[in-house]
């Protein structure tokens, strides 16, 4: 959601072409390997909230506390834009 609402003129939801849209909007600022980065983690994140949403799968402790960890971080880099 954070990404989508400073990504001014997206029209879409879908996963991999907001993931797309931000790396191409970040690789003005951290170049093609550092948005390649980000949009890798977006999409990681992203299989994580599916697999705990749409999945009969329990994360442990340590398992939700990482993926917090990397969200947080992602979050960061997203509010740079």
């Amino acid at each position: 959601m954070a990404a989508e609402s400073k990504l001014r003129g997206l029209r879409t939801r879908r996963d991999d072409k907001v993931a797309n849209a931000l790396a191409r909007v970040l690789s003005r600022t951290l170049g093609e390997e550092g948005a390649e980065l980000v949009r890798r983690e977006y999409l990681s994140l992203f299989e994580a909230r599916k697999l705990a949403d749409h999945r009969p799968y329990l994360f442990s402790r340590e398992e939700a506390e990482d993926v917090v960890s990397r969200a947080r971080k992602l979050l960061r880099v997203i509010e740079e834009i």
